[in-house]
C-alpha cells in the first residue's frame, strides 16, 4: 500500500519517564499517577497547524479481533499522536450541535466536562483500561480537566472553530498532557472501536452509534488511511459468546446480546468491504497474526502508517507509556494471548456466518469458509426451513412449547436480518 509520511525520529517526553513510583506493599492501595507531568512549554497554535498537515488515520474494527492490542503496541512510539482510548468524539459532536458557535475556551471546558468523556480523565472509570497498568496493575492514571482545557484552549487560538480542528486540538493537548512529544508526531492516531458513525446509512441495527450527524461521519474527519482490526468469523462469534456468558445475565437478556452482537459483526464485516471501496487506504491486522508474531505484525502496521518500524515501543504493551495488562474480559498478561482451543460452533451457526461472510472471508485470509449450496440465497432458504440453533434457546421459560417458539422466532429474525443484509451488501 506504500507509506503515508517519511519516517520522523523523535523520543517520548523525558518529563514522564519516572511518572510512576513503585506500587505500596498492600493490596488495597492505588498508584495514582496525576498528569500533565511538564517542564516545558505547553503547545501553541503553531503546533496545530501543523498537526493539520500531519495524516489522519482511523481505526475500526471487526468483532473482538485485538484493536485494544493495536492501539497499545502504538503507544509509545513517538511518531504517533493519539488519545491512548477509544473516545466518543462524534458522540460529542452530536450531542453539542453549538459546537462550532462556541469560543475556545467554552469548547475546551465543554470536552472536559461531559460526562461520557469522563474516563479519558480518570482511567479508573475505563472499562477498556481499569487498572491494569503498571507492573502491579494496580496504576490509576488521571488527567487534570483544568490543565487539559487551558491546552486546548490555547492552541485552538487564532483557529476557525471547525470540528476538525476542534478534534485535532482536543488530540493535541491531551497527548501533551500524557507526555507524548507532541513536536515529533507525524500521524494522527484515531481509535474509533465500531465506527458506527462512519457509514450510518448502512447501519440495520444501532449500536454504538446514537444521534445522527447532519453529515456523514466519514465527511467530518476525512480519514487518510483505516486501519481494521479482524477475526476469524467462527471465533468472532465464539468470543462473543463467551464474553455474554460471563456477564451472568439472565437467560433472555444472554440470547437477546448474543443476537445483538452477531448482527454487529456482520456489520463490521460490511464496514471493512465499503471501506476497502472507497478508495482510502485500508490496512487489516488479523488477530490471528499478532498471536502468531506481534512483532512482525506491528512492523508491517507501522511501514503502512509511514513510522519508524523498527521503534522498540512497538514491541511493548502499553497505555500511557505504562505496561498494560490486557482488558478487564480476558487473562491478564503483558502480551498477547496465544492461539486457544477453538469451540465448534453448531452448524446452523457456521452456515449462517458463511452465508453472510464466506466470500469476504476468504478474502481477507479465512479460505476455510464457503458457502453452502454455492449460493446465497439457497443457503438462506435451507437456514430459515432448519430448526432454530440450540443458542437460540432461552432456558428460563418453562413451558417447553412456549420455549420452541420463542426460539423459533429469534431464528425467523435473524434470517431477516441476513436478508436485509445481504440486499444492503448488494449496494456495497
Amino acid at each position: 500500500m506504500g507509506r503515508i509520511r517519511a519516517l520522523v525520529g523523535g523520543q517520548r517526553g523525558e518529563d514522564v519517564v519516572n511518572a510512576s513510583a513503585p506500587a505500596p506493599a498492600g493490596p488495597e492501595l492505588e498508584d495514582v499517577v496525576t498528569f500533565p507531568l511538564r517542564r516545558d512549554a505547553p503547545p501553541t497554535p503553531l503546533d496545530l497547524e501543523r498537526l493539520s498537515t500531519c495524516p489522519l488515520v482511523q481505526m475500526f474494527v471487526v468483532g473482538r479481533s485485538g484493536s485494544g492490542l493495536v492501539h497499545a503496541f502504538l503507544d509509545g512510539h513517538p511518531e504517533v499522536l493519539h488519545v491512548p482510548h477509544t473516545f466518543k468524539f462524534y458522540d460529542f459532536v452530536a450531542a453539542h450541535p453549538q459546537l462550532t458557535s462556541l469560543d475556545a475556551p467554552a469548547v475546551a471546558r465543554l470536552f472536559a466536562e461531559w460526562p461520557p468523556l469522563a474516563f479519558l480523565f480518570d482511567s479508573h472509570r475505563s472499562v477498556i483500561i481499569g487498572g491494569r497498568l503498571g507492573p502491579s496493575m494496580r496504576t490509576y492514571v488521571r488527567v487534570d480537566p483544568g490543565r487539559f482545557a487551558e491546552t486546548m484552549t490555547a492552541v485552538l487560538a487564532g483557529h476557525a472553530m471547525t470540528v476538525r480542528n476542534v478534534f485535532l486540538a482536543a488530540v493535541l493537548a491531551y497527548g501533551w498532557c500524557v507526555g507524548q512529544d507532541v513536536s515529533r508526531a507525524s500521524v494522527v492516531f484515531h481509535h474509533l472501536h465500531h465506527g458506527d458513525w462512519l457509514w450510518p446509512e448502512r447501519l440495520i441495527d444501532r449500536s454504538n452509534y446514537s444521534t445522527p450527524l447532519d453529515v456523514p461521519a466519514r465527511e467530518i474527519l476525512k480519514a487518510d488511511a483505516f486501519v481494521v482490526s479482524l477475526r476469524e468469523p467462527y471465533d468472532t462469534y465464539n468470543s462473543h459468546v463467551r464474553f455474554i456468558s460471563g456477564q451472568n445475565l439472565p437467560d433472555t437478556q444472554r440470547v437477546h446480546f448474543q443476537e445483538q452482537f452477531l448482527h454487529l459483526i456482520m456489520q463490521d464485516w460490511d464496514r471493512l468491504v465499503v471501506a476497502s471501496h472507497s478508495g482510502t487506504p485500508v490496512h487489516v491486522v488479523r488477530i490471528e497474526a499478532l498471536r502468531g508474531n506481534a512483532a512482525e505484525t506491528m512492523r508491517a502496521c507501522a511501514a503502512f502508517l509511514g513510522i519508524d518500524p523498527s521503534h522498540p515501543e512497538l514491541e511493548r504493551l502499553t497505555y500511557y507509556g505504562f505496561e498494560w495488562f490486557g482488558d478487564i474480559y480476558t487473562e491478564a498478561s503483558s502480551r498477547v494471548h496465544g492461539t486457544r482451543p477453538k469451540t465448534v460452533l453448531d452448524w446452523r451457526d457456521r452456515w449462517y456466518c458463511d452465508t453472510l461472510l464466506a466470500p469476504d472471508a476468504r478474502q481477507y485470509g479465512y479460505p476455510h469458509h464457503s458457502v453452502p449450496l454455492g449460493s446465497r440465497r439457497l443457503a438462506l432458504a435451507a437456514l430459515s426451513a432448519a430448526p432454530p440453533a440450540p443458542i437460540l434457546f432461552d432456558r428460563s421459560i418453562a413451558d417447553r412449547a412456549a420455549q420452541q417458539a420463542a426460539a423459533a422466532l429469534r431464528s425467523r429474525e435473524r434470517v431477516e436480518f441476513a436478508r436485509r443484509w445481504l440486499e444492503l451488501r448488494a449496494t456495497a
